[in-house]
C-alpha cells in the first residue's frame, strides 16, 4: 500500500452525561490498529476526561467538606483514647486518612472557587470577588447599626431607691432607615451573586 493509499486517521468521540456534571471522553485511535483491537480497547492511545461543574455546585461541595471535617474532628477525639483492654469505636488511622482526603478536596475546591470569583464579572463590571467583599461589608454595616439601635432602645434600669433615667444619643428612626437601606442593598447584591453562581462554570 502506497503512502497516498493509507487511510486517514479515525477519531472517535464519546459523550457521557451525569445529572450535575458533564463528562466527556475523547478517544484517539490509530488507523493502523485493527477493528477487533479497537473494540477490545487495546487501540486507545489517549483518553482525556473533562469534568465541569457550576460554581454553585462547588460552593455546596465546599460546605459539605467543611461539615465533614467538623464531624471527623468529633470522631477523632472520641477515638483518641479508650480504657485499657478496649477498642476505639473507629480506627484513628482510617479517620486521619479520611480527614486528609477531605482536606485535599477542600483545598482544591477553595482554589478553584477563588480563581473563578476573581475572573468572573457581573453585569455591572464588578468581579464576583469584589461583589462578595461588598456584600460582606453591607452585612457588617447593617448588623453594627442594628446593634446600636438595640442599645439605644434599652429599657430603664433601677438602682436601689433611685431611678436612673437614660436617653438615646442617636436618632433611632434615622438609623433604622439606614438598616433598611443596607438590608435592601444586601438582598439585591446577594440575588445577583447567587444567579451568577448557577450560570458560571468552575475554572
Amino acid at each position: 500500500m502506497t503512502r497516498s493509499e493509507r487511510p486517514a486517521p479515525v477519531f472517535f468521540l464519546f459523550h457521557e452525561k451525569l445529572p450535575t456534571r458533564r463528562n466527556t471522553f475523547a478517544m484517539f485511535v490509530s488507523p493502523q490498529i485493527s477493528e477487533d483491537r479497537i473494540h477490545k480497547g487495546a487501540a486507545i492511545l489517549k483518553i482525556k476526561k473533562v469534568i465541569t461543574m457550576k460554581l454553585a455546585e462547588a460552593l455546596m461541595n465546599r460546605a459539605d467538606c467543611q461539615k465533614r471535617i467538623e464531624q471527623l474532628k468529633v470522631r477523632l477525639n472520641r477515638s483518641a483514647k479508650v480504657q485499657e483492654g478496649e477498642h476505639p469505636p473507629e480506627d484513628p488511622k482510617d479517620l486521619f486518612q479520611e480527614m486528609n482526603d477531605t482536606l485535599q478536596e477542600l483545598e482544591s475546591l477553595m482554589t478553584a472557587i477563588n480563581r473563578t470569583n476573581a475572573q468572573t464579572v457581573l453585569h455591572d463590571g464588578v468581579t464576583l470577588a469584589d461583589a462578595l467583599a461588598q456584600r460582606d461589608i453591607l452585612g457588617i454595616r447593617r448588623t453594627m447599626i442594628q446593634e446600636v439601635i438595640n442599645a439605644a432602645a434599652v429599657k430603664q434600669d433601677r438602682y436601689s431607691r433611685s431611678e436612673v433615667k437614660f436617653i438615646p444619643t442617636v436618632h433611632i428612626a434615622e438609623l433604622q432607615k439606614q438598616v433598611d437601606h443596607y438590608s435592601k442593598a444586601y438582598r439585591e447584591l446577594d440575588t445577583g451573586i447567587q444567579e451568577m453562581n448557577w450560570k458560571t462554570e468552575l475554572l
